[in-house]
């Protein structure tokens, strides 16, 4: 993944001076390097870290990473990259965290310094993409307060240090690196001017593009690659528009390559990263590889990023102009055909996150509501149901309405934060599925609605009716798939729990949910059915029963970690039987314990 891997640079030349004042911050936990696009930070961090044989990871930012969920989810898998021989996996963010998302930062940047090998780095690159007035920022500056002394955090981006890291600074934690600091010395220049063989300059010609560029990397650059392709004007200085700077760029540059370079750049500056294979596909191009190898081997604009097949990203600078270009050359048709072209790429290629954007900007609801349903399960099993929320949102009102699933999942993401919401969305699910004929979909919903009044909590009165819908239907749970048999019966224990209890079937019911649930090992069930059945047997006064249940969840191996609802319900469970016997329990419970690891000491009494 493209954001988790750090650069591969080129030949380039050294900037010692930078290298100093970065060695000066080894004792500070944060390091926030600011800069105008193409100042340069990107290599000088990741030259400084190869220089210096640092470890770490690499994080690129981007506008997913505003969601919680996706930013902490795609950290996990860096952390992974970063220390592979540790695999139990880092905490991912269920919707009950989402109140308390300071003290989950905190929890899991203290789990993130402990196992990376210090001294090391943990660089977050392009952090600009963060709007300011983000909660995001506060949520970072809590997990900070975390990091161990030997890991660094180094921010790169465009903009200063948000307020929330005014106190970082005024307490002498970080070190800011900023635009003077940035700008290329003379000499720096002249190294620059002197690292390519094919290009030499006059001592007249040096000092003007001094005067010209004033320290700009990007500006320096461009002059270069001016000169080997015939001849470079005078390059405005940075302080004036972006749109000059592009107007050069294509004058004096982009307009003297062949025909065959310049659809190949319009075409692939529709893809965020690219490997030679999807650039292939996109263009047609059997010279892929050569030609992205040697972008980035001549430093034209192109990051290349390790791994097993190597990547290719351009500069966010480089791939803006480009795609300026393209709505300038090319119709809105052969926009469109290419960034629907590239999506199907990018989702066969795993990216559907960029896919998924792309379809966006062309309208093309249907493909983005068919990649929403099918990540749905995935993206909440990464604890990514805002995400999930926001891609179904952004879709149009008629095609979430027009297709119940996008309505049903919709519920899902807003169960534990809104159940007054979710349960809105459940029910028209439930009545689009009936009409439809899908069973499936009718029980899931069902189930859905029922959760949603569990949690609202305030009248269990509206249990009856979904109660009695289903006593019309109890043959035909049986024939339901296991996991769905399993959801539904959890539910109507329940909802029995609070208005059943009189019946001869009660029973029957919640045998039927606490054996499903131990056949699938679903923690979400197990626990969901456990603590409906505790509770049945402790308002009989069966407390030797109870306990019997809540030791069997206790040792019951389930992959993973306890989710912070599970620690709860635990506790509680634990609370009433506590509470009803005389006893405590001894063994302290903690979020992100392993299930199995949780075995308790319960008296057999009752």
């Amino acid at each position: 993944i493209a954001k988790i891997v750090r650069p591969k640079l080129p030949r380039i030349f050294p900037r010692t001076r930078l290298f100093a004042v970065l060695d000066r911050t080894r004792g500070l936990p944060v390091v926030f390097v600011t800069g105008p696009a193409g100042s340069g930070k990107t290599t000088l961090v990741a030259s400084y870290l190869d220089s210096r044989k640092l470890k770490g990871l690499w994080y690129q930012m981007d506008d997913g990473d505003v969601e919680p969920g996706s930013f902490f989810h795609y950290l996990g898998l860096a952390a992974r990259k970063a220390a592979p021989r540790i695999r139990a996996p880092m905490p991912i963010v269920t919707p009950e965290c989402l109140p308390a998302l300071p003290a989950f930062s905190r929890r899991y940047f203290e789990k993130l310094g402990a196992r990376l090998r210090r001294p090391c780095c943990i660089v977050f690159d392009n952090y600009h993409v963060i709007p300011r007035e983000s909660g995001f920022h506060a949520m970072i500056r809590d997990g900070l307060s975390r990091i161990p002394r030997g890991v660094r955090v180094i921010f790169l981006g465009r903009m200063e240090p948000p307020s929330e890291f005014a106190g970082l600074l005024a307490g002498g934690a970080m070190k800011v690196i900023d635009w003077e600091d940035l700008r290329l010395t003379p000499g720096e220049q002249r190294g620059i001017l002197r690292l390519d063989p094919h290009v030499t300059f006059s001592g007249k010609q040096v000092g003007q593009i001094l005067e010209t560029t004033q320290g700009w990397v990007a500006g320096l650059s461009l002059i270069v690659e001016a000169a080997k392709r015939g001849g470079a004007r005078d390059l405005v200085p940075v302080e004036q528009a972006a749109q000059t700077i592009f107007d050069y760029f294509a004058s004096e540059v982009f307009d003297k390559l062949d025909d065959e370079e310049r659809e190949f750049l319009l075409k692939t500056a529709w893809l965020p990263s690219m490997t030679p294979s999807t650039a292939g596909l996109l263009t047609g191009n059997r010279r892929s590889r050569d030609m992205l190898e040697r972008l980035s081997r001549n430093n034209y604009f192109t990051l290349k990023r390790k791994g097993p097949v190597p990547g290719y990203q351009y500069h966010a600078l480089f791939r803006e102009f480009l795609v300026r270009r393209a709505r300038t050359a090319w119709t809105p048709r052969k926009i469109a055909a290419t960034r629907s072209q590239a999506a199907e790429i990018l989702e066969s290629d795993g990216q559907v996150e960029s896919a998924i954007e792309l379809l966006w900007g062309v309208g093309d609801w249907e493909g983005a509501a068919r990649i929403t349903l099918e990540q749905a399960r995935a993206l909440l099993s990464q604890g990514r149901s805002e995400t999930l929320a926001s891609w179904i949102r952004r879709l149009p009102r008629e095609t979430v309405d027009g297709t119940p699933w996008l309505r049903f999942w919709l519920g899902v993401t807003r169960l534990a934060v809104d159940p007054a919401e979710a349960r809105s969305h459940f029910e028209a699910s439930f009545k689009a599925f009936e009409a439809r004929g899908d069973p499936l979909g009718v029980f899931l919903a069902w189930s859905g609605t029922v959760d949603s009044i569990l949690f609202q909590g305030h009248d269990t009165s509206l249990f009856d009716r979904w109660i009695e819908w289903l006593d019309g239907r109890v043959e035909d749970v049986g024939k339901l798939p296991p996991e769905i048999e399993a959801r539904v019966a959890c539910s109507m224990a329940g909802a029995l729990t609070y208005r059943g209890l009189h019946r001869a079937d009660v029973g029957s019911w919640f045998d039927r949910a606490w054996t499903l649930a131990q056949q699938l090992g679903d923690p979400q069930l197990l626990v969901q059915s456990a603590f409906s059945y505790i509770l049945f047997h402790l308002w009989l006064g069966r407390f030797q029963k109870a306990a019997v249940v809540l030791d069997k969840l206790k040792a019951t191996t389930i992959p993973g970690v306890a989710p912070p609802l599970s620690v709860i319900m635990l506790r509680t469970l634990e609370g009433y039987l506590g509470f009803q016997t005389g006893h405590r329990q001894k063994q302290d419970i903690q979020p992100g314990m392993p299930i199995r690891n949780l075995s308790g000491n319960f008296p057999a009494s009752g």
